[in-house]
């Protein structure tokens, strides 16, 4: 199994993050949190090109 794509890292400790600010799974974070998840689970098993890095000043 090939290793996660940089992208697909960020992307998932951006859920992750959203998902600690509010426990409660009808909130906002939480939702926000689950659709993150989606698209990034559908970008990691597509063959879909990686886009752009990020710019200097963004990347984290």
């Amino acid at each position: 199994m090939q290793a996660p794509c940089p992208v697909y890292q960020k992307v998932i400790r951006l859920g992750d993050w959203l998902r600690s600010k509010r426990a409660d799974y009808k909130s906002p974070e939480r939702k926000a949190a689950m659709l993150i998840y989606a698209a990034a689970a559908i970008h990691h098993e597509s063959d879909w090109p990686d886009p752009p890095q990020w710019p200097d000043g963004l990347a984290g």
